[in-house]
């Protein structure tokens, strides 16, 4: 399910809200994920997204490898707090303190050191892979869906008169929204491995419900 945005209204809303776009769209995604969770889930823990970081825009590389991270977003939410309005300053607030250099090169360090610990190299493969798959396990029980903005895509002049749109998908056990703008329209794409479309659903009607016209299209669903 994805749906189709104006950019520049999209820009306009985060600017009036003094939020960036992914801002904007994480607070919608958790405010959607909030309307659809169970109060006692909602009082359990934190709605939580991860959200992928460019790392080249903090720190200077030349590897044409994939350089990246990713941050944890967690939102406390209650049932008297479902408003656009109050989810955003919660979400900025996340988003400056993890989006720093200090911040995002600690965790790189903390992850390289356990790559190369004398005694973590070794332990068996097999043990070691036993390990891992539980770390995972209990990290992704932590996490209620992933948001990742790829950002403007460019292409050269001579192509644009081929293309109407771009989008995004990934394949993840989880609801994974992607995000990308080509020309004047900003494409938002959901997947996931759930039959409910609900929290698409409500994401798309908070931007609506904000002044922004969405246009949706699928595949078919049965």
């Amino acid at each position: 399910i994805e749906g189709i945005l104006p950019v520049k209204g999209a820009l306009e809303l985060a600017k009036k809200n003094d939020a960036t776009l992914t801002v904007l769209l994480a607070s919608a995604l958790v405010l959607a994920l909030a309307q659809e969770l169970p109060v006692r889930a909602l009082e359990k823990r934190p709605v939580t997204l991860t959200v992928p970081v460019n790392l080249r825009n903090y720190f200077a590389s030349e590897t044409a490898r994939n350089f990246f991270g990713t941050i944890q977003v967690p939102v406390r939410v209650s049932r008297d707090q479902l408003t656009l309005e109050e989810i955003i300053p919660q979400v900025r607030q996340v988003f400056l303190e993890e989006l720093t250099a200090q911040r995002l090169g600690r965790r790189m360090n903390a992850l390289s050191r356990a790559e190369h610990n004398f005694a973590a190299r070794a332990v068996p493969l097999v043990l070691k892979d036993c390990i891992l798959r539980i770390a995972n396990w209990k990290d992704q029980g932590t996490i209620t869906a992933s948001l990742s903005n790829i950002g403007r895509v460019q292409m050269p002049p001579e192509a644009d008169p081929f293309i109407r749109r771009f989008d995004v998908f990934v394949s993840a056990p989880k609801l994974s929204v992607c995000v990308c703008s080509y020309g004047g329209e900003l494409t938002v794409s959901f997947t996931s491995a759930f039959r409910s479309t609900n929290v698409p659903m409500r994401f798309f009607r908070i931007l609506t419900g904000a002044g922004l016209p969405v246009e949706i299209q699928s595949n078919e669903i049965d």
